[in-house]
């Protein structure tokens, strides 16, 4: 009667040994700790491998940390990894991993610029959680970000928007816009630069409407530059760019970008987050840096202006004198114009009515 008793107490010898035989190694991402086995892993890629989501490129030295889980090396930082409290100077395929070994994973940023940008977008994020049913600027943003799939339902949402944003989202959505295009060809005016430019670029998105778009172009190369508002010079800076027809505007395109940036701080309006983000915007697309030395006033680059109207939630004051953030234009729009800096950053498209 005792022997099924004493076979108990051998499994459980047996049982207790090989647990005491398990080797691990706790990971650390930024501030989430954990401890996980490393069974007969010959490196630290074979170990991360095995327990999370891990993204790598090859190169001449070896594999390269691009993500872990929710870590993620953009454009300007990378993944810095420590062994034991001392920095990782080895590739991931080729770090041997032992016993009761401590690994740290964090983002290490190098380029301030791209910090600036991901640490406003992050808090928007956080704050806000944005998805289709927002703006259009937003959702053109999160499109941009690819952090939304094309799908109708983007586009749906907003049936009652404008013509042009209609146009703009169904664009970037890879949907049919035939018929919108033909209703707004045939309204198109020419009295506003900020309208006219916008309603432009959403028929810069058709196939056959080269000479309602060339009509535009005849019109706005006879505006006096000098006399345009911040916000139009912007958009209709954005047009030109935009523009891929046979007309000769290189030397007027150049023209109203140097009169633009020296109205960046200098406008009839005062100084707000949504004019800042049209002209950061206008910049991207013209590959200029909204945060270089060329833009700075009272010691801030036109980037930083524009974050400093950002809320503790991610969203965007008009004026700095406003007590709540404005939703329903200047949040969208500085909201794009930080995508657009990011994408530029990456190499990405920076026109923010561009898709290819």
């Amino acid at each position: 009667m005792k022997r099924p008793f004493f076979l108990l107490v051998v499994f459980a010898m047996l049982l207790t040994a090989c647990e005491a035989e398990e080797e691990i190694a706790e990971i650390t991402i930024e501030d989430e700790t954990e401890t996980v086995r490393i069974d007969e892993a010959e490196s630290l890629y074979e170990v991360l491998d095995t327990h999370y989501d891990v993204r790598v490129a090859e190169h001449d030295y070896g594999l390269m940390l691009e993500a872990l889980e929710d870590l993620e090396a953009l454009e300007g930082s990378y993944i810095a990894i420590e062994k034991n409290d001392e920095p990782l100077e080895e590739s991931i395929d080729t770090a041997a991993v032992e016993d009761e070994d401590r690994f740290f994973f964090e983002l290490i940023w190098y380029d301030e610029t791209a910090e600036k940008i991901h640490d406003a977008l992050s808090l928007y994020y956080e704050g806000h959680n944005p998805g289709p049913a927002d703006a259009v600027e937003v959702q053109l943003g999160l499109l941009h970000a690819g952090r939304i799939e094309a799908d109708a339902e983007h586009v749906e949402a907003f049936e009652e928007a404008s013509i042009a944003h209609r146009i703009m989202l169904k664009s970037a959505n890879g949907e049919s816009f035939e018929g919108l295009i033909e209703t707004l060809a045939d309204e198109l005016e020419f009295e506003h630069a900020y309208t006219a430019s916008y309603n432009a670029m959403a028929l810069m998105q058709g196939a056959e409407t080269d000479d309602e778009v060339d009509a535009f172009m005849d019109w706005a190369l006879e505006q006096d530059f000098d006399e345009m508002g911040l916000d139009s010079l912007s958009v209709m800076y954005l047009a030109f760019e935009r523009y891929e027809g046979e007309m000769e505007i290189e030397d007027e395109k150049r023209s109203l970008l140097e009169t633009l940036e020296g109205n960046i701080y200098d406008h009839p309006f005062e100084d707000n987050a949504a004019s800042f983000a049209q002209a950061v915007l206008a910049l991207n697309a013209a590959s200029e840096d909204p945060d270089g030395e060329a833009y700075i006033e009272d010691g801030k680059t036109l980037l930083q202006h524009l974050i400093s109207y950002q809320e503790e939630d991610g969203a965007f004051l008009y004026t700095h004198d406003d007590d709540e953030a404005d939703m329903m234009f200047t949040t969208p729009q500085a909201f794009l114009a930080l995508v657009m800096s990011e994408q530029r950053l990456q190499g990405e498209t920076a026109h923010p009515y561009y898709f290819e």
